[in-house]
């Protein structure tokens, strides 16, 4: 019983082996082709078809080697003819029979076939022999490595490009474009410096994947892929001396056993360095309002724009070296803020640059900020980065005052020109100063105001006499229009070249924008220009020093009628307020002046008819009116009311007298 199941046992484990040893070979049949019978299998290729003349040899190159072929014997019934083949002077001979198939051809080593097709006669009775040489077809391995372009960013990496710390997916071809089968195949791939992330499909030995592949037919293929990682930049080394290769070497035998192979590279290259340069405004349409400086920082500006500029990395690389050009802000906004963020000359991945400017207007009109320029010489290559300009609309008046000196006869015309050069409406206030050695023409001023379509109802004219003779004249609330002008003269008969002072303009427009012009003066007959500085807040002659010392002197004791200081106090300029503005009069005060001019009218109308009573009323309706304005001014509506009935009832009472 005992021997029984080890026989069992045996029997089994015979059963085992048997089958374990028929699997082999089909193991390995995907590797070794099946047909590799020389006689049977092997893969003809037809060449070319000759005809072989009695007693003449032509020779043929079959595979690099030369052989020449001489039909030496026919027999034209039969269709048989002896055909002779040397090769490096061995001679071999065969006659051949055109009808038999097994005996109508000839080969040599299995490497050069000739095949009798036919015997025939010319008309000489001279025989010839047709017939069709053939090569044995040989395996031809070709193997391609190929990638796709990839995109980062806006950054294009193509198919030759590679990208530092970036994957890239590798693909392998390989095809027998040959004319025979080939088995044995090994498939060789040397990554070199570049990292594996993933090759499922190889094996890996010694730093080089490798993979037997299944024999191939021929124009059959095979397909894998593997990834791979690229180094990371060291930032010294330039990277367009770092390139890294990727070859694949793929072998086999043919049916004679004889070697073939094909092998195939991939070459990569760096990309450039790309950067980006930006900028950009916060607000491209601004309106004028007003401002002031105190302490040389900007207050209460509620019209602002940020101009910013970025520059940032947008390759792979490091940029060192950056010269970039920012662009001059025009003059015409004063920068109030300035912030900083990195390296203009170092731009990295992680570390970009950029500033911003917090631009205040000085005045109405359209700005140009011209482009950022980078530029850089990156490893011996030069790269130059652009922005784009930007364009800041700002609206508002725009008012210009000129005052010229023109000789007419023995005397002047001083001609007085306003013009509202922006884009929105301003009321303005004009006013002059005559010094009284000027001579001023008594009458003058007022035939220079237009007879058009204004008249002095629209308008009030101003003109004070003061103690020693000279004078203040003016005008006050004209409205002028975007690209209206307003010319106003006077005449003056002095007895040299005068000295003026220069006028002034106060205006209002919209958004609370308002503020005060002046213009040029003269010391002697000769114009001096003034500008206004914003950061002190002074007006400053734009002259010679000798010119403006002078100016300066005329300045302290020529504008005032009684040798005192200037008529005016420098009012803010026209683009911004360098004090608190007074607040705008609200309804009820436009009302209330009225009613003030209403009380002026009452009171005079009161002094002619009641002198003595006057004595009383007169102080008490002044005292009213006074608390009427300090309440409107204050926005208590209630007292408005209770003092406008008081008044009535006063004057009820006098009238009833």
């Amino acid at each position: 019983m005992k021997n029984a199941r080890l026989c069992v046992r045996a029997i089994f484990l015979l059963l085992l082996v048997a089958i374990f040893l028929s699997m082999m070979p089909l193991s390995m049949a995907s590797y070794v082709s099946p047909n590799s019978s020389l006689e049977t299998d092997t893969q003809w290729v037809s060449k070319e078809s000759l005809t072989l003349q009695w007693g003449k040899a032509q020779r043929v190159d079959i595979n690099g080697v030369t052989y020449t072929l001489r039909a030496d014997d026919f027999d034209v019934g039969l269709k048989a003819a002896s055909i002779s083949i040397e090769k490096e002077g061995e001679i071999i001979r065969e006659f051949l029979f055109a009808d038999i198939e097994s005996d109508s051809y000839l080969i040599w080593d299995y490497d050069f076939k000739v095949e009798l097709t036919d015997v025939t006669e010319d008309g000489s009775k001279t025989p010839s022999a047709s017939v069709t040489v053939y090569e044995r077809g040989l395996p031809e391995l070709k193997v391609t490595l190929s990638t796709e372009s990839q995109t980062y960013g806006v950054v294009s990496v193509s198919e030759t490009q590679y990208a530092p710390e970036e994957e890239r997916l590798i693909n392998v071809d390989v095809e027998n474009i040959g004319d025979a089968w080939a088995e044995n195949l090994l498939l060789t791939i040397d990554v070199g410096e570049v990292d594996l992330k993933s090759y499922k499909d190889f094996e890996l030995r010694d730093g080089v994947l490798k993979k037997r592949l299944e024999w191939m037919d021929k124009g059959e293929s095979q397909c894998y892929n593997f990834t791979v990682i690229f180094p990371e930049w060291d930032g010294v080394t330039s990277p367009y001396a770092i390139n890294y290769t990727i070859s694949a070497i793929v072998s086999g035998n043919d049916i004679k056993n004889e070697a073939c192979e094909g092998n195939a590279s991939l070459n990569f290259t760096c990309t450039d360095p790309v950067l980006k340069v930006v900028s950009f405004v916060s607000k491209e349409e601004l309106n004028m309002t007003p401002w002031y400086i105190e302490d040389v920082t900007v207050h209460d500006a509620w019209e602002t724009t940020t101009f910013r500029v970025d520059v940032y990395n947008q390759g792979f690389y490091t940029v060192s070296g950056l010269d970039v050009t920012f662009p001059e802000i025009p003059n015409e906004f004063l920068v109030d803020t300035i912030f900083e963020s990195g390296n203009p000359q170092v731009i990295s991945k992680k570390d970009p640059y950029y500033s911003s400017k917090k631009l205040v207007p000085i005045r109405q009109g359209s700005f140009i900020i011209n482009t950022t320029v980078a530029k850089v010489n990156f490893f011996g290559k030069n790269f130059t980065w652009e922005s784009e300009s930007k364009t800041i609309n700002v609206h508002g008046a725009y008012l210009t005052l000129d005052k010229s000196l023109v000789q007419n006869g023995s005397g002047y015309d001083v001609v007085l020109t306003v013009k509202d050069d922006g884009d929105r409406a301003a009321w303005i206030d004009i006013k002059d100063y005559v010094p009284y050695v000027a001579n001023y023409v008594e009458g003058s001023f007022e035939k220079s105001l237009p007879d058009s379509n204004r008249t002095l109802s629209d308008w009030d004219l101003t003109s004070t006499i003061f103690s020693d003779g000279s004078h203040s004249i003016g005008v006050q609330g004209v409205l002028l229009s975007p690209g209206e002008s307003l010319d106003l003269s006077y005449h003056i008969e002095p007895d040299e070249a005068p000295d003026l002072p220069y006028a002034e303009c106060e205006f209002k427009s919209l958004e609370g924008y308002k503020g005060t012009i002046r213009s040029a003066f003269f010391v002697a007959g000769t114009r001096v220009e003034q500008n206004y500085d914003i950061v002190t807040g002074e007006w400053v002659a734009a002259q010679s020093s000798e010119v403006q010392a002078e100016a300066e002197t005329t300045d302290e004791t020529l504008y005032s009628p009684e040798n005192n200081s200037n008529p005016s106090e420098d009012e803010p300029f026209q683009i911004m307020s360098v004090e608190e503005s007074t607040p705008e009069p609200s309804f009820f005060g436009s009302v209330l002046e009225k009613i003030s001019k209403v009380f002026d009218s009452v009171e005079l109308g009161l002094k002619s008819a009641f002198t003595g009573v006057n004595n009383i009323i007169g102080p008490a309706i002044s005292a009213i009116e006074s608390v009427a304005v300090n309440a409107v001014e204050n926005y208590l509506y209630a007292v408005i009311a209770i003092v406008a009935v008081g008044v009535f009832l006063i004057v009820v009472v006098l009238m009833q007298r």
